[in-house]
């Protein structure tokens, strides 16, 4: 491949700028790497400064001929651009790395201001950058979430606060809860949608998902809208939804908020004497069977 005009002669749609040249680091700049800008998937890399001009518009010329394919997320980063042996490049380019979007966040680079975090599209090309702790996620994805939402990605990462996360990362997510061996081998066995609600009052695709994150099933289906939510107590407060009713799970404190449940659900059998259930016409009580509440007789 010959350097024509600063710029790499290639029949491909994608071209790359030929070596830039540096002095320092305010020398370069970072750009986009093909027709498929970062904003919709595309990768980056950085140029010297004083051929912007030149390289932008040589990549419109280029990229007005072709339509590209572009994976369609967010794949723009805050890697620096420095001058590295005189030559222009992103920090962490050059890695041995896997070329796939798995992007990580890091609290701080070496010599950059202190509390400016930092994004990479790979956990591969943050060690490569000498850095040893990060998190999963770009840095304009994390979520100061107040209660904790789990999900497992598709790129096998586990985001704290939910789908919105997830997919302001650019991934699709595989199934609730954290990834784990055990809810691998779950989603393997590609069962139909049989939903079961968690004793953490999340819905799971089946008691399979649930048991592998650790969480009894409350009840067989989906849960309902403000199921488990906090109810009763001093305040009275009610339920969110009237198919609800408030159960109060220690009985001797009077004042104690309750929770919200579907009615008639139940794990153990102490869960249905503290439910207003309509009896059976046999002498007997109700257990828990199948995580619902059945009227045995004696």
């Amino acid at each position: 491949m010959d350097c024509v005009a600063g710029f790499c002669d290639s029949s491909k749609t994608v071209f790359a700028p030929c070596p830039q040249a540096c002095a320092r680091d305010e020398d370069c700049v970072r750009v986009s790497f093909d027709c498929c800008p970062c904003e919709l998937g595309g990768p980056e890399t950085s140029i010297a400064a004083s051929n912007l001009s030149e390289y932008n518009a040589e990549r419109d010329r280029r990229c007005a001929k072709v339509d590209p394919q572009c994976p369609g997320y967010d794949a723009c980063t805050d890697r620096p651009a420095q001058c590295q042996g005189g030559v222009c490049a992103l920090l962490g380019e050059g890695c041995r790395c896997a070329d796939s979007w798995s992007p990580v966040c890091v609290s701080s680079l070496p010599g950059m201001p202190m509390g400016t975090p930092w994004t990479f599209p790979s956990p591969c090309q943050a060690a490569c950058a000498g850095l040893e702790y990060f998190y999963p996620g770009r840095c304009d994805c994390q979520r100061d979430c107040t209660v904790a939402d789990p999900v497992c990605s598709s790129n096998g990462a586990t985001y704290t606060c939910g789908t919105a996360e997830a997919e302001c990362n650019g991934q699709a997510v595989r199934y609730p809860g954290e990834c784990s061996a055990a809810c691998d081998a779950c989603e393997a066995l590609a069962r139909p949608w049989r939903p079961a609600c968690g004793a953490d009052f999340r819905t799971y695709p089946d008691v399979c998902f649930a048991e592998c994150q650790s969480q009894p099933v409350w009840h067989h289906g989906e849960c309902l809208p403000g199921e488990g939510e906090r109810c009763g107590g001093l305040v009275a407060k009610p339920c969110p939804d009237e198919a609800l009713f408030c159960i109060n799970l220690r009985p001797g404190c009077m004042d104690c908020p309750g929770v919200c449940l579907s009615p008639g659900s139940c794990y153990e059998n102490s869960h249905c004497d503290l439910q207003p259930l309509e009896p059976g016409e046999c002498k007997g009580s109700f257990e828990c069977q199948d995580h619902s509440c059945v009227w045995a007789c004696q």
